[in-house]
């Protein structure tokens, strides 16, 4: 039996409160100031349409999450609870896009939703998003909390979750993804890439195939595929992915990938950014910790750059001290696709931010900050990529820099075909790699294995694989490492 859900499209109220001032200024960016499309008037009543109208008016100001651009830049989406809004980017009055509501002995109740991820779709008509769903064929759980009169005070759905659509134009919603969480839509709007969740994880207690294992849905075909071949449930060994997104050409997608040996210990967790191709496959990891091995270090929320040279990420590094309670430091940071670099936004790091997404054209990020009253709100801020801050070995930015010990000076010439000539310099005699990337961070060709002594080289790379089969027209990356340094050039193949 499935019981009835409403999600609703509503139009903005006409009177708004006024915002509560959070941290404002040139390093962090301006802060975009919403106010509530609920007003006090609307929520004095003791009936439950009044109860759902004062968790809005209640909550909007004190947490704003999730946001994003619209495709032509002017508006910006965002979680507050308990819905999806829209905004102006020069601020104002907020409207409510979309809310979940039940219908419960006690009348229509709006639910507690929060989801993982809000996209518009590339015409901006849609938001495409997440949502825990209650149908008790799945078990679905409606949690009706009371306060000490024992009168309704809230109330939340535990169960599996569904991907959705809500067209702003229409309100009409619908859904996408049954079993799917942690959404991204590719640039050409055709496919998107999810987390695949199973709910007989959590109700007949099953170990089924491909539960949390990212996947793609094609919109066109209406059919899906795993991006890995799994044959036992990851979480079982440790193994969790999460925030999978979509490279800027669409060949890959980039996602989290981590490994919890103790969940009790949240110091014992580390997760790394991986790239998988379109189609599926190994995945390859592209971002590597340094630092102190008893920290918890986790890298998520990656999204590539609109030009596809960098990708924003929010760094979690977490450590026990010496009184047992866990200390947090969350932070932006840019990984450089090129140099294999990491740069902080922030100099300070006195407040987190995460939930970075790019402006249309790149120049501007939006983002939540979390200041000094504990409360998330939106910022955007313009990238000046000449003043990014390069992590260095603080306890704060957990990832050092590394050594200048190689150098590729470019490859000559380029664009080539059929070959091009890569000259590079080591600083010290070691153990030297130098090999060929394609854009999806897959290695196809090594050109240089082994010890090299201190010197300048030359290596000719004539457009063949490892298997001895001529690559396609393309950008390619040539990646020269050497201990802990680590340093990468562009090249492009033509026909």
């Amino acid at each position: 039996m499935k019981s009835c859900i409403m999600g609703i499209f509503i139009t903005a109220y006409v009177i708004s409160i006024n915002p509560v001032t959070a941290q404002d200024g040139s390093e962090y960016g301006s802060r975009l100031h919403v106010t509530s499309p609920v007003t006090y008037l609307e929520c004095y009543r003791s009936n439950i349409e009044c109860y759902n109208k004062q968790k809005i008016y209640t909550f909007f100001g004190e947490h704003q999450s999730r946001p994003v651009w619209s495709p032509d830049g002017q508006q910006i989406a965002f979680f507050a609870p308990d819905g999806i809004f829209i905004a102006p980017i020069e601020g104002g009055k907020a409207q409510l896009v979309y809310t979940q509501y039940y219908e419960h002995e006690l009348g229509t109740i709006a639910l507690g939703f929060s989801p993982h991820r809000i996209n518009f779709s590339p015409d901006g008509k849609e938001i495409i998003f997440d949502q825990p769903v209650y149908d008790e064929d799945r078990g679905g759980e409606i949690e009706i909390s009371r306060n000490e009169y024992g009168q309704w005070s809230g109330s939340r759905i535990a169960g599996t979750f569904d991907i959705l659509s809500v067209s702003l134009e229409t309100g009409e919603y619908r859904v996408i993804v049954e079993g799917g969480m942690y959404p991204g839509i590719s640039h050409n709007g055709r496919y998107i890439c999810y987390l695949n969740h199973d709910w007989r994880v959590w109700v007949e207690g099953e170990e089924p195939y491909h539960h949390g294992i990212p996947a793609i849905f094609d919109m066109e075909t209406e059919k899906s595929w795993y991006l890995v071949d799994e044959e036992i449930l990851p979480q079982n060994e440790g193994i969790f992915y999460v925030f999978p997104s979509f490279s800027t050409d669409d060949s890959h997608i980039i996602v989290d990938i981590g490994n919890r040996v103790d969940s009790d210990n949240r110091s014992n967790m580390e997760s790394q950014l991986y790239t998988i191709p379109l189609q599926g496959g190994k995945p390859e990891q592209m971002t590597f910790w340094e630092g102190n091995p008893e920290w918890g270090k986790v890298r998520n929320f990656p999204r590539y750059s609109p030009d596809g040279l960098w990708i924003l990420c929010t760094d979690n590094t977490q450590f026990k001290q010496e009184d047992g309670t866990y200390k947090e430091s969350i932070g932006m940071s840019l990984f450089n696709v090129d140099t294999r670099e990491t740069f902080g936004l922030f100099e300070s790091g006195e407040f987190s931010s995460r939930d970075g997404r790019w402006s249309p054209d790149g120049t501007k990020i939006c983002y939540s900050l979390r200041d000094s009253k504990d409360d998330y709100r939106i910022y955007i801020k313009e990238v000046v990529f000449d003043n990014l801050i390069k992590l260095s070995g603080n306890p704060t930015l957990v990832e050092y820099a590394k050594p200048l010990d190689v150098n590729i000076f470019g490859n000559y010439p380029n664009p080539f075909n059929p070959a091009t000539t890569i000259e590079f310099s080591l600083h010290r005699t070691g153990f030297a790699e130098l090999a060929i990337y394609n854009l999806a961070g897959q290695k196809i060709r090594e050109l240089v294995l082994g010890t090299m002594s201190e010197g300048i080289y030359s290596v000719v790379w004539n457009g063949f694989d490892d298997n001895g089969l001529l690559v396609s027209a393309g950008v390619y990356m040539s990646r020269l490492k050497m201990g802990d340094a680590v340093t990468t050039g562009r090249m492009l193949l033509v026909k």
